[in-house]
């Protein structure tokens, strides 16, 4: 039987028989027209002619959305797989409640090796590119493996500047001076000894020269003998660093096949159930008891060895579990990752050929799925499961805590219900200039760092944090506000005081937000007493602040939010005072563009060294001028106040 009401039965009826027979996208919305699920079909007209009879045997979970289905838009498509491709980016775009969503989507960093170039240098980097070059990775520690880079680069000096510096740099630079680059841009070592040295390093990275390890060990010993403890504490660091990034890459299946093996672990109460729907479709206080979660475990296998692993929470996953593997294949895979050959994973998914179709397409050459059933390969599939199973539980861990602090939150503050979400805005400026601001926002508990938004004051140029939180508010909120298709939040905290808190309720009443759930978070002062040594909540309408316990966790987590949104602030203010610095210092420079700018950094590396350089240091970069030297020359050290 069919869980549409019989009212909505009727009107959909005829909707759905006006439906083309092809392939492509449907997506099933509610009455307010928010996007409920989004499928792909062969045919549309009988795959959403189903959910009027049928729908809720099939698939049990969508009965909780069927219930509020009142519309269906469809896009046809010229063939399923391109239906496959649409379905993943209206996903993406709709962040409907049925479907499963990868929240946590960043990417891990790689290392990247271009064999082809006389001189390789090894890079950083977030994305692999079918562009010929060896990658190593992904890395899920970036703290050890950029620790890693730096103990590399002192046993094997391979160069890391780019081929414009390395063609026209002037001298050896400071990195040639401390030992971690053997120069190759002026010939002091050949292009033999310097093949040797990236030999080494692919080899060391492929986790195939221990040796490297016994020497470290043992300069670090004869370090600690002379009593040089300074020095033994840094090579035990680097040491430790490798070991981090390079020791854990166990040789799993010898046959040296990069892939991915790919487990998802569920709750007993799987995504799909009641309660979970419920919290989606936004019904309030509901949706982070940590019931009904899934969690994927990949395990990154390069050139035989198991190199990193990640767990990806999976919101709405629900259904069969062939369903959940093909929804998290097309959503995890995309134009920036890595694909490898083969992918292992526990259920094949129906559209097995379309989804190999999709996944090689993106690679360049054949992907291949396949379940392992023996041998290595079941051994790799063995170690994801039990990983999942562990990650799961850390889940939920994470899931009720946040529950707990979200209800403790609502309790203090007077709310209807548990703010499940929750936007901060802080304030930042150097000494009234450059005002910027920051808003983080947090779905249950959890970052939700996609949407998190800088903003470069526009009417505010001086230290007047009322006026900067009267606009950036009035920024965020107005489409809101007007009804458009911005959701408000369920709190809203900014950095501050009474003050803050009048000027943010001033600014969103203004937008005809007339009781908006808002709070003023006041930081606790160091060395002060009584209230001021705690955290202070100011509420509209109450006389004195709320002052929770330092260790509840609805503090906990008020602290933590306030606190990502100072850093993101800071972050992008010290990035723009960066910028100024450079602008103030040679951009203001009569005749000197964008062009100059950048060859005078490149060949000389800094404002400081172009400011110490002479003339005819200046006037030996190509057409420079003599003119245009003394002008740069003399403007700087006018601003730095030393004489010509």
């Amino acid at each position: 039987m069919s869980a549409v009401p019989a009212a909505a039965r009727e009107a959909l009826s005829a909707e759905v028989a006006s439906l083309p027979a092809a392939p492509g996208v449907y997506l099933l919305k509610d009455g307010s027209g928010r996007v409920l699920y989004v499928g792909k079909a062969t045919s549309l007209r009988a795959r959403v002619r189903s959910y009027l009879s049928k729908g809720a045997l099939d698939r049990p979970h969508l009965a909780p959305y069927l219930k509020r289905w009142r519309g269906v838009d469809v896009v046809a498509t010229a063939s399923a797989a391109e239906a496959l491709v649409l379905e993943n980016s209206f996903i993406k775009k709709e962040r409907p409640p049925a479907n499963v969503r990868l929240r946590d989507d960043k990417r891990y960093l790689c290392l990247r090796l271009d064999l082809s170039h006389e001189f390789p240098r090894i890079t950083l980097v977030r994305r692999f590119k079918n562009d010929g070059a060896t990658y190593f990775g992904p890395y899920a520690d970036a703290k050890a493996l950029r620790d890693t880079l730096k103990a590399l680069r002192e046993i094997h000096p391979l160069r890391t500047c780019s081929d414009r510096t390395l063609a026209t740099i002037a001298a050896p630079c400071l990195y040639h001076q401390l030992g971690r680059c053997a120069a190759p841009c002026h010939g002091l070592i050949s292009t033999g000894d310097y093949g040797a040295l990236v030999d080494d390093t692919v080899e060391l990275l492929r986790g195939r020269r221990p040796e490297v390890f016994v020497a470290l060990r043992g300069r670090m010993d004869g370090e600690a003998a002379e009593l040089r403890f300074e020095n033994a504490a840094r090579l035990r660091d680097r040491l430790r660093a490798l070991e981090r990034t390079l020791e854990t890459q166990r040789v799993a299946v010898p046959d040296g096949v990069d892939r991915d093996v790919i487990a998802i672990a569920r709750s007993a109460g799987s995504a799909g159930s009641a309660g979970e729907a419920g919290a989606e479709a936004g019904t309030p206080g509901v949706g982070t008891s940590g019931v009904g979660t899934s969690v994927a475990q990949v395990l990154f296998v390069r050139d035989g060895a198991v190199v990193s692993a990640r767990a990806v929470p999976l919101p709405g996953a629900a259904g069969a579990l062939a369903d959940v593997v093909e929804a998290f294949l097309v959503q995890f895979y995309d134009q920036r990752k890595y694909v490898p050959q083969e992918v292992m994973v526990e259920a094949l998914p129906g559209a097995r050929d379309l989804v190999e179709e999709y996944l090689s397409a993106l690679r360049g050459a054949r992907v291949r799925l396949r379940v392992p059933q023996r041998g290595g390969g079941r051994k790799l599939m063995e170690l994801a499961q039990r990983n999942a199973a562990v990650a799961l539980r850390a889940h939920r861990r994470d899931r009720t805590a946040a529950a707990e602090a979200l209800r403790g939150l609502a309790a203090r503050l007077g709310l209807p219900h548990p703010p499940a979400v929750i936007e901060c805005f802080d304030v930042s400026h150097l000494q009234g200039r450059e005002v910027v601001a920051s808003m983080v926002r947090f779905v249950d508990g959890r970052p939700e760092r996609d949407a998190w938004r800088h903003y470069r004051l526009r009417r505010v140029v001086r230290n007047d944090d009322f006026a900067a939180m009267d606009e950036i508010l009035t920024r965020r909120y107005r489409e809101a506000a007007a009804g458009g298709t911005a959701a408000r939040p369920d709190l809203i905290v900014v950095d501050g005081g009474k003050g803050q808190l009048s000027a943010a309720r001033a600014a969103l009443e203004a937008l005809g937000m007339p009781h908006p759930p808002i709070v003023g978070l006041a930081k606790a002062r160091a060395g002060k007493v009584g209230e001021g040594a705690f955290e202070r909540v100011f509420v509209p309408g109450r006389a004195q602040p709320v002052i929770p316990p330092q260790d509840a966790p609805e503090t906990l987590l008020l602290a933590r939010i306030r606190d990502e949104a100072h850093r993101f602030a800071i972050t992008y203010h010290r990035k723009l005072r960066s910028k100024m610095a450079v602008e103030s210092a040679l951009d203001r420079i009569e005749g000197v563009g964008d062009k100059w700018r950048r060859e005078l950094l490149t060949r000389l590396g800094s404002v400081a060294a172009v400011r110490e350089a002479s003339v005819e240091d200046l006037t030996a970069i190509p057409g420079l001028g003599r003119k245009r030297a003394m002008r740069i020359l003399e403007h700087l050290r006018e601003d730095d106040g030393a004489p010509m």
